[in-house]
């Protein structure tokens, strides 16, 4: 931008009521110029002598508000889409999150912030696992080797990827939806993909961890809540990086930063487990539905006993019995 123009940035604030909701506009002083982008955190002066804490929503050199009314920025924050800035399908998720869940700007940055939002809540030591993959000695397993039922399964999911389809894939416990996961991910990695695999809890699911630590050692990632900080910036920095394809996590996974994300599976999916009863109130499935479009994803939910909600066009059915 010339030196001299005029630059103005669109700011969500953080903290604020619904009643008081809205993006206010902020000069960009000079030396900030440079910096300034979408998806950066950022500082405003807010009120009376009082600063707060933003999120910049979108740049523009033009406003309709009378610049003698404008304040400028403070300062920015850093551009690491790891940590502390959004991408700009991740601040368009945002927005999404934002229209379809009745929260304010901030409840839905800081749902797809990695570290928008801490929640400390009292965990069930008996239950809760810190990492699913200490202790674990890995039995290295070829390609998964299916039923002729399976593989009817796996090849008509697999037909309806290349239109980025959405499936439902059901059977009893046992009847071997997990192997059926496997072929994906393996047909997902082979073409240089990430794959995300979703479940209610983790401390419930030391099985599928098993198997999938199995096949792809070192390329597994696990996400849940017990995760400390630094544990989880070290974990997303991976992911992003390219370094861990397969991730396993709670419906919070779903915002990882993945790259060339080809497949979400979500196990179980008729557990209450995937339906946040904090603010924002979003489904875990609802919102794999919107990013699936957004990242070219196929999509498959798998459940012993199906909900209606996916006897729908998006979805087409697949059984194992």
């Amino acid at each position: 931008m010339p030196l001299g123009s005029a630059m103005y940035a669109v700011v969500a604030i953080k903290g604020l009521p619904m009643s008081a909701d809205s993006l206010y506009t902020y000069l960009v002083p000079e030396q900030l110029k440079d910096t300034v982008k979408a998806g950066l955190l950022c500082t405003v002066p807010f009120g009376h002598k009082k600063e707060a804490e933003g999120m910049i929503m979108a740049v523009s050199d033009s406003t309709d508000c009378p610049e003698d009314r404008l304040r400028s920025l403070i300062a920015v924050g850093e551009d690491d889409p790891d940590m502390s800035s959004l991408s700009p399908d991740r601040l368009s998720l945002a927005l999404y999150i934002r229209e379809r869940y009745f929260c304010t700007y901030w409840d839905a940055i800081s749902l797809v912030l990695p570290f928008g939002k801490i929640v400390t809540r009292k965990v069930n030591r008996k239950r809760a696992i810190k990492d699913p993959l200490c202790g674990l000695v890995r039995h290295p397993v070829g390609p998964a080797e299916l039923s002729p039922e399976q593989n009817a399964a796996y090849e008509n999911i697999k037909k309806g990827f290349s239109s980025g389809g959405a499936h439902l894939l059901f059977g009893v416990t046992g009847s071997g939806k997990t192997l059926v996961y496997i072929k994906l991910i393996d047909d997902v990695l082979a073409s240089g993909k990430t794959a995300l695999l979703l479940v209610p809890e983790i401390a419930l699911t030391y099985q599928i961890v098993t198997r999938l630590y199995d096949r792809y050692g070192d390329d597994l990632a696990v996400l849940h809540s017990a995760l400390t900080k630094a544990e989880r910036k070290d974990t997303f920095s991976l992911i992003k990086s390219g370094h861990k394809k397969v991730i396993v996590g709670t419906r919070s996974a779903l915002f990882a930063p993945a790259p060339d994300l080809g497949l979400i599976i979500i196990d179980e999916e008729q557990e209450n487990a995937y339906k946040s009863e904090m603010t924002p109130k979003y489904a875990a499935c609802s919102s794999s539905i919107i990013i699936r479009p957004r990242s070219g994803a196929g999509a498959k939910s798998a459940e012993r006993v199906p909900t209606i909600t996916f006897f729908c066009p998006d979805f087409m059915s697949e059984k194992v019995s």
